[in-house]
């Protein structure tokens, strides 16, 4: 409860901030992403996130059927919701789910520079449900738990693009 009034508590001008970043674990994060790599012809990329988010998606989802354990502003009397779109239980926060299944996918393919993104984006999210009420800290962590196991089942997975697959897959025959 410590750490939910901690978070919960910082100022309200950083409320447009949070609800941005709560954006990034969303279904429609995982559209754009289908969306940008789809038009790059990436095809495995798309693959790769459809899978993990889809996944993730559908786990938490399950998840808050089975537990359906109730948001904080539904048992702390000194909370608000500040998200206009929550609907169900809390446990596990399925935004916190798609983020890390989509931002651990995602790094795979980011130069390892910018790896330390990958940890802003988890953590931004999951803090942003915090901030915003909807989520207490265990939600949070249930959430990352599903996201990557849901990356973590995918992640050795063999994809190949469209266009190269059956070339790459002749040339490496030959030379096996």
């Amino acid at each position: 409860m410590d750490i939910f009034h901690l978070i919960y508590g910082w100022p309200n001008l950083l409320l447009p901030v949070f609800f941005i970043i709560t954006q990034f674990g969303s279904i429609h994060m995982l559209g754009l992403l289908v969306a940008v790599y789809l038009t790059s012809r990436h095809y495995h990329i798309v693959l790769r996130l459809l899978l993990s988010g889809t996944l993730a998606y559908q786990l938490s989802g399950f998840a808050k059927d089975i537990w359906g354990r109730a948001r904080p502003n539904d048992f702390l009397l000194d909370v608000v919701n500040r998200d206009y779109i929550v609907r169900g239980p809390g446990f596990p926060s399925g935004h916190v789910a798609l983020a890390t299944a989509l931002a651990l996918t995602m790094g795979h393919y980011l130069p390892k520079k910018y790896h330390w993104l990958i940890a802003v984006w988890i953590v931004g999210v999951g803090l942003s449900r915090i901030y915003l009420g909807v989520h207490a800290p265990l939600d949070v962590l249930a959430g990352f738990a599903i996201g990557w196991f849901c990356y973590a089942l995918f992640r050795h997975v063999r994809l190949y693009d469209i266009k190269y697959g059956v070339k790459r897959s002749k040339q490496r025959l030959r030379t096996a």
